[in-house]
C-alpha cells in the first residue's frame, strides 16, 4: 500500500508542480513508515515505473538518481 501512496506522490508533484522529487523529498513525506521499517527500495521501485510511462519534457528534475524516460515511438 504504502508502494502506490508513494507512486500517487511523485505523480502529484509531477501533474501540480512540475517537479519530480528527489529521494529525500519522498522520504521525508513517508519518514514515519520508513523508520517504522517499510522498505527504503520502494521508493527507487516508484520513481523507476513512473519514469518509464511518464514524459519528462518541461519537468524539473530534482532526482539524483537512474531515471527510465519514456520511449516516445513515432511512425
Amino acid at each position: 500500500m504504502l508502494r502506490n501512496y508513494i507512486w500517487a506522490y511523485i505523480n502529484d508533484r509531477y501533474e501540480n508542480d512540475g517537479v519530480l522529487p528527489d529521494a529525500d523529498e519522498i522520504y521525508e513525506k513517508f519518514q514515519l513508515e520508513f523508520d517504522n521499517g517499510a522498505d527504503l527500495s520502494w521508493i527507487d521501485s516508484a520513481m523507476e515505473g513512473f519514469t518509464r510511462t511518464h514524459d519528462l519534457s518541461g519537468i524539473t528534475v530534482l532526482w539524483e538518481g537512474v531515471i527510465n524516460e519514456k520511449r516516445l515511438t513515432t511512425h
